[in-house]
């Protein structure tokens, strides 16, 4: 990443952004050591996606966050400087604006709590269990893990499941040599009958239950497939809905396999 480390005087050595300033810009210069090794990346969350982009290019927009905090006291009053300074975030309707409170509380709760109560509460707190549940309980069993790609197998053995994760990662920044299919596509279910394989070309990881179900390199199944297309939450991290799964294409696979095996 292109944080997270420091010179000598403590001061960063790549992107640092504090109290949402940009105190130092990503660090693109060429030297010796780790930090400096190339491609480097950016980590970002943006909306309802998360990833990893080269260090030059990086995305620019913001985020989202949730913040816990100690009591409803100190929520509330939480909630009133930020939309002080960001009055557009605020709406009393439930289901629009930018930010909201998330507690329980009663009537005789002090006025300035009400609007986050709200006066209908139960049928609130119903709503947002709901919302929990669907999220925590309601989901598909997680797949197993299937197998790399050949390509990526070496001299792994017959019977054990390593791969070299990394050359797939890697080979992902490649874009002739990736391509997107869309999950609900007949063609998925074509690949996953007759083939040609479907190779992962991310990390994708539905959140929740936050764990990965596709990794670089991984040849995709059925059980798979079909845990993605069940899913109804809304962060998938690694998976654009709108470009569809990203993939590495099995015939630039094909060339790279071979050229590794004449060269051993």
């Amino acid at each position: 990443m292109n944080g997270g480390m420091y010179e000598a005087d403590l001061s960063p050595l790549g992107l640092y952004i504090e109290n949402g300033k940009t105190l130092r810009q990503p660090n693109t210069a060429n030297a010796a050591g780790n930090f400096y090794l190339k491609p480097n990346g950016v980590f970002y969350v943006n909306g309802q996606e998360a990833g990893i982009l080269t260090t030059e290019r990086r995305p620019t927009s913001d985020g989202k966050a949730m913040i816990v905090c100690m009591s409803r006291r100190i929520c509330v009053a939480l909630y009133e400087a930020i939309v002080k300074l960001r009055p557009q975030w605020h709406s009393d309707d439930d289901e629009t604006g930018a930010i909201k409170v998330v507690m329980t509380g009663a009537a005789s709760d002090p006025l300035a709590w009400q609007a986050h109560i709200g006066q209908r509460a139960k049928a609130r707190r119903e709503l947002i269990a709901k919302r929990v549940k669907n999220l925590m309980e309601d989901v598909p069993n997680l797949p197993n893990f299937s197998h790399f790609h050949e390509a990526f197998r070496g001299d792994a053995g017959a019977h054990t499941p390593e791969g070299d994760m990394r050359t797939a990662f890697f080979g992902a920044y490649n874009a002739a040599g990736c391509e997107f299919v869309p999950l609900n596509s007949k063609q998925v279910d074509e690949r996953l009958k007759s083939g040609p394989p479907l190779i992962s070309a991310n990390f994708v990881i539905p959140y929740p239950p936050g764990f990965p179900i596709m990794v670089p390199g991984q040849v995709l199944t059925t059980e798979t497939i079909e845990f993605m297309r069940k899913l109804d939450v809304k962060e998938i991290h690694g998976y654009e809905a709108g470009r569809g799964l990203k993939l590495l294409r099995p015939d630039a696979l094909g060339k790279r396999g071979g050229q590794r095996a004449a060269a051993e």
